[in-house]
């Protein structure tokens, strides 16, 4: 029996009292189950985008892929039956985004070795905490997002299915429309302007590659460093703050 659809399961009945005090590790393990069920790959393969189901619950009916953030696996065996999920698979205590990512597509059956359509998985993840978000924010202003009127799931769908075959151009267009459809409905209960910040932190530890790599931006970016953090960075990583000094001037970063 084929799967028909992905499904996390969060430690909340409902999105009103989804866990906003978690420690690290939890909310850790919360972010990565709920965006690594959006790999594309994995989103392509099942034919629908994931949703999510309280843990505390029975299993919904019908055959699913089911993800099981770690911290709360034992609270999830509590109420699990076998015997009422058969065509089901689930991943439980897989910890991080890639390992759930690779057991969620070995029960899939999808070939082994690097997943298709990855260079696109920060988008494809991106899109669907936007999701949740929007659904947060819908609760707190006592309503509801309401992604299901739009054409959400559909964009994701055909821009997993895209990307994966290497139609980027296809991909990008249905992810775009995606990601409006979310902007759209958050309008409709919170009809302000927002703003996107592109934020790189810079500590004593940043590697120069990985500073270079961050500031290497097709959009503005804004870098938070202390002088002293700045002055060792420079000292192990003299091409780093060249490189830093350059968008500088170019218009591209700005000190903060």
């Amino acid at each position: 029996m084929a799967i028909e659809r992905t499904t996390v399961f969060l430690p909340c009945h409902t999105l009103d009292d989804f866990p906003t005090w978690l420690e690290e590790a939890e909310a850790d393990d919360l972010l990565a189950a709920w965006t690594a069920a959006w790999h594309p790959a994995l989103v392509a393969a099942v034919g629908a985008a994931p949703q999510w189901a309280s843990i505390d619950l029975p299993v919904p009916q019908g055959p699913l892929l089911g993800i099981v953030p770690t911290t709360w696996d034992d609270r999830f065996a509590a109420q699990f039956d076998s015997a009422c999920t058969v065509g089901s698979a689930f991943v439980r205590r897989a910890v991080g985004v890639e390992q759930i990512e690779r057991a969620a597509a070995d029960r899939l059956g999808l070939p082994v070795g690097p997943l298709a359509g990855a260079r696109w998985a920060d988008d494809f993840r991106a899109v669907g905490v936007a999701a949740l978000l929007a659904g947060l924010l819908a609760r707190r202003m006592r309503t509801h997002a309401d992604l299901e009127s739009t054409s959400f799931f559909t964009a994701v769908v055909a821009a997993a299915r895209a990307v994966v075959a290497g139609r980027d151009d296809d991909g990008e267009a249905a992810l775009r429309e995606a990601f409006d459809a979310v902007s759209a409905t958050r309008a409709r209960y919170y009809p302000v302007d927002s703003y996107v910040i592109d934020l790189v932190l810079v500590a004593a530890a940043t590697r120069g590659t990985a500073l270079v790599a961050a500031i290497d931006s097709p959009v503005p970016v804004a870098v938070a460093a202390s002088g002293e953090s700045i002055t060792e960075v420079a000292s192990a990583h003299p091409d780093a703050v060249v490189a830093i000094r350059a968008a500088v001037d170019a218009g591209r970063v700005e000190l903060c």
